[in-house]
């Protein structure tokens, strides 16, 4: 325990230390032998590249009669094999508008080097500035991008930078935890006491907090004298301090791993400047709310006029239910505008999207706002952040961490459906699992406000398999099976279908993935709007056979053949796409001089908490083999504490999944 304390004092001070048998800093520009000597990283073999040293400082600053956030960021990484250099391709995003009297942020001084043992010494390359690059992103965002040269396999690249905001009442998170694994991290931020923030550790991994003042001074201007003065103030000064942190990767059923790696976060609850009464701070839903509405882009567009209206009222909507008025709005909308596979929060280009009839989902979510009032349907955006984003947080609202909306549009009392631009190959409650998220706001300017809503269980997911074959004495199953697909995989059926070379080459690959012989193939209800496909397959299957058994999978196509949970252990939860329902049911005849030896046992199983299931049985009567399959997925977040469940619930229903029948041939077949 003490030798931990020493090192973390060590580390907070910038020292050289030795640990781990090495010689380390945390001073820029003292790269050590043993720094660049370094093939491997104990902690994790598996690691391609380690970051040494991750610091950053941040503090206030007061320019032009404003307060502004200036923080220096400096990290080293060592790159320990080849597929390591891609590390040396850094991306800093930034929020800077278009319009440059707006606040924004802004990078400065940046500087990168890359080292090398060469002959047993050490060889600097300075990255030079035609290696930087400005990429703007959206009329909000642009990124800067750079390179740093003359990396490979044991390279020790070191950078750093400034980035200075504007936006001095929002501190950004320091993620700390990332896909590398990091032996030394330090952040320091020193806030003056006019400023009051919540600020806490979250995440996996440990992160050790401390607190201590500083007496500092400013020269403010103070508009009520009309003079600027030398103003003292005492500031917190807050180290957060972590060392041997794992790498936490994408995983797989986790929807963005960010949402659970180690960070410190701040939350502005107040300001209190010098001659100046004290101003709460802590932003809400109904906050940001008020934000957009007065915002052009956003709140000036929840008024634009159904640019459609010709077409609009030769849909006939009057006799119309309200669902069936929402799906024919929809069905326009999207026959107007196609959307260009981005996603949006803002509608700058709305104009254009009409214009030019392609836009990205909020240009076509705008659109379709538009239109839906004029046919007298109560609609609401529904603000939320991209699974593949990060979750909103509950406790303090940010306009940041919006990057998208989908549209809630009411059909009933207390019923709402919900529909989404992004959409081309379903209709209503057909949204894309990147944007079924568990925490959305809806934005409603009503009386009564918002809320929170969850999207995981949008939209009734089916798929419905009914089977009836014969088994003939050539030992082959011959068989029809008439499949309803519903939801979202009704849609994904047609991605698949309408991306494959042609339809010969899509029906070969359902039989290549299947093992069939399919000897015809129909399929009905392809309608871009359809909620639903369904399909009829002629096919014939050869079971395994010997001189006297024949042997042969009730379920002819498997739902489930794979364990994927076999770890004993689950550090993050398990979040699966969506809920939905499996239903099979095969009829299969036996020919004469066959008997069953063994069937599969009948079984009815579920997790602890019941919200997935899973009948299965299996009977034989009078030369005729049936089988019910139904599985049930109810939710689709399951919290650590759950996963033991979960795994033992995969297990069983993976061994259903690959149980044979035995049948004996009691004659020649």
């Amino acid at each position: 325990m003490k030798r931990t304390k020493a090192i973390l004092a060590l580390l907070c001070m910038g020292l050289t230390f030795v640990g781990y048998a090495q010689e380390f800093s945390m001073s820029y520009g003292k790269i050590s032998v043993d720094e660049l000597a370094m093939t491997t990283y104990e902690k994790d073999t598996t690691a391609h590249a380690l970051i040494l040293c991750d610091k950053a400082d941040l503090y206030y600053e007061f320019v032009s009669q404003q307060f502004r956030v200036v923080q220096n960021i400096e990290k080293r990484v060592k790159i320990l094999d080849s597929e390591g250099t891609d590390y040396a391709n850094v991306t800093i995003p930034i929020y800077q508008e278009s319009n440059p009297s707006q606040p924004r942020e802004t990078i400065s001084r940046i500087e990168a080097y890359a080292y090398n043992l060469e002959n047993g010494k050490t060889v600097r390359t300075k990255m030079e500035k035609s290696y930087i690059f400005e990429e703007r992103l959206s009329p909000y965002y642009k990124q800067i991008k750079f390179s740093i040269p003359s990396v490979r396999a044991g390279t020790v690249i070191e950078y750093r930078y400034r980035v200075t905001s504007d936006f001095y009442y929002s501190l950004p998170e320091w993620e700390i935890q990332n896909e590398l694994p990091v032996m030394h991290a330090r952040y320091q931020v020193k806030i003056p006491e006019y400023f009051l923030f919540n600020i806490e550790s979250k995440g996996f991994g440990e992160v050790q907090l401390s607190e201590t003042q500083e007496n500092q001074s400013f020269n403010i201007y103070i508009s009520s004298v009309k003079q600027t003065e030398n103003i003292h103030c005492t500031s917190k000064v807050i180290k957060a301090t972590a060392t041997d942190l794992p790498a936490l990767k994408d995983q797989d059923y986790v929807w963005c791993v960010q949402d659970f790696r180690s960070r410190v976060t701040f939350e502005l609850q107040g300001i209190k400047f010098p001659y100046s009464p004290y101003k709460p701070h802590t932003t809400t839903w109904a906050d940001i709310e008020r934000l957009l509405r007065e915002h052009n882009s956003w709140g000036g567009l929840l008024s634009l006029r159904n640019p459609f209206r010709e077409e609009w009222r030769a849909l006939n909507l009057t006799e119309m239910k309200p669902a069936e008025k929402v799906e024919a709005v929809f069905a326009l909308v999207r026959s107007k505008i196609s959307w260009n596979g981005k996603y949006g929060f803002y509608g700058d280009g709305v104009r254009q999207a009409i214009k030019d009839g392609v836009g990205n989902n909020a240009e076509i979510n705008f659109v379709l706002l538009s239109v839906l009032k004029d046919a007298g349907i109560v609609a609401h955006p529904v603000l939320l952040s991209r699974r593949d984003r990060g979750r909103l947080p509950f406790s303090f609202p940010s306009l940041n961490k919006l990057n998208t909306f989908v549209i809630a549009a009411q059909v009933a009392e207390n019923k709402f459906v919900y529909l989404d631009g992004s959409t081309r190959y379903g209709g209503i409650d057909t949204l894309s699992p990147l944007l079924m998220v568990d925490r959305a706001w809806l934005f409603n300017p009503g009386a009564g406000g918002g809320g929170w809503v969850n999207l995981t269980q949008v939209g009734n997911h089916t798929i419905q398999n009914l089977v009836t074959a014969t088994l003939d004495d050539t030992g082959t199953l011959n068989g029809e099976r008439n499949t309803l697909l519903g939801g979202r995989y009704a849609v994904a059926y047609k991605e698949e279908f309408y991306a494959a070379e042609d339809s010969i080459a899509f029906v070969e690959n359902i039989s290549r993935e299947e093992g069939l012989i399919i000897r015809e193939y129909k399929q009905t209800q392809m309608e871009p709007f359809s909620i639903q496909v369904r399909t009829a397959v002629n096919f014939s299957k050869p079971l395994m056979q010997t001189d006297t058994h024949i042997y042969f999978n009730p379920m002819i196509v498997p739902h489930i053949t794979k364990n994927n949970f076999t770890d004993e252990h689950r550090e993050l939860p398990v979040e699966f796409a969506f809920p939905y329902s499996l239903r099979v049911s095969h009829t299969l005849r036996l020919p004469e001089g066959v008997e069953v030896e063994e069937l599969p046992e009948s079984s009815n199983f579920r997790t602890e908490d019941g919200s997935i299931s899973c009948q299965y049985s299996v009977r034989h009567e009078s030369g005729i083999i049936t089988l019910n399959y139904v599985v049930k997925f109810d939710k689709v977040i399951f919290a650590t504490h759950e996963y033991t469940s979960l795994k033992q619930f995969w297990e069983m229903l993976v061994q259903k999944n690959n149980e044979q029948v035995v049948l004996r041939k009691t004659t020649s077949l």
